[in-house]
């Protein structure tokens, strides 16, 4: 069959390996944070990278960003960390498989943002910076939850109690739990409440926005990138391999199945990229065909 075939699936080892990075710039960051904490008695990291209105006042622009790289390092045991890294490890790789790696970062970076944006807004007198990629969490598990609304997964409640839910249910019972937290926690004067739920709203409110509006268009890292141009030799020594050797001719079910072959092994030899647009849509009307 056409997707049989290992190179016509998506396989995020070849790609970019955003998630892979994210985890592992996270927890850099952590350790980075403890050095300076214990070692050097000092709170440099949250002070620069984290994010509070006073900051942005002052010109720190990154920190709408940069905050999200930054973890709770009081205690003994780094559980902000562990519950943010499982969480975007757990949705985001399902969702890179889902968009593609370039997307993953655009969401990624748009749930912390929004996610910023929306602490920012309603916690403006706060002389505490916000830390943590909570918002990015939030941001995959909506996008997660909207992708795969309908199937069944086994969700740990308290994370010991096994329960089968839709995603849909959860993605709505998270929401409402961190609006109620908002609510009766966060808005709340002299509240000692240390989790942002306001920041949690915001990155599902990114993941939202991201799925409605933006999902379908090229991911804005992708096409920052150059691309580099072949010589031009090159290029007319590709052309005439291709006029030569691939020539796209549609009849029986059984030389359908041989173009398609031809296709693929051109695929498998140099590349998607290599195909003509009349390649591109014989593979595309070829596999309704073969389907029947």
């Amino acid at each position: 069959m056409l997707y049989d075939r290992p190179y016509m699936r998506y396989d995020a080892s070849r790609h970019l390996p955003v998630l892979k990075w994210i985890l592992i710039i996270n927890i850099g960051v952590f350790v980075l944070q403890n050095v300076f904490r214990w070692w050097f008695n000092s709170d440099f990291p949250e002070r620069c990278f984290g994010l509070n209105s006073l900051d942005l006042l002052r010109g720190f622009v990154w920190t709408p960003f940069t905050y999200s790289l930054l973890h709770d390092t009081v205690g003994s045991f780094p559980w902000h960390l562990i519950f943010n890294m499982l969480a975007i490890f757990i949705f985001g790789r399902i969702v890179e498989q889902d968009i593609g790696p370039h997307k993953l970062l655009d969401l990624y970076i748009l749930s912390v943002f929004t996610g910023g944006l929306l602490w920012v807004i309603f916690n403006f007198q706060s002389q505490y910076p916000l830390i943590g990629a909570s918002a990015a969490a939030m941001g995959l598990l909506t996008v997660y939850c909207i992708m795969h609304a309908d199937e069944r997964v086994t969700f740990l409640l308290f994370f010991i109690i096994p329960v089968m839910i839709k995603p849909r249910y959860l993605g709505w019972g998270i929401f409402g739990i961190e609006l109620f937290g908002f609510l009766f926690s966060e808005m709340i004067p002299g509240s000692t409440n240390r989790i942002a739920h306001s920041s949690h709203i915001g990155g599902m409110l990114g993941g939202l926005f991201y799925f409605r509006y933006l999902i379908n268009r090229e991911s804005i890292i992708k096409r920052s990138k150059t691309s580099i141009e072949l010589p031009s030799w090159l290029k007319k020594k590709s052309l005439r391999s291709i006029k030569t050797k691939y020539k796209i001719n549609i009849g029986t079910h059984r030389d359908i199945q041989n173009e398609v072959d031809k296709i693929l092994d051109k695929i498998n030899s140099q590349g998607f990229g290599a195909l003509s647009e009349e390649e591109k849509k014989i593979l595309d009307r070829a596999k309704d065909i073969l389907k029947r």
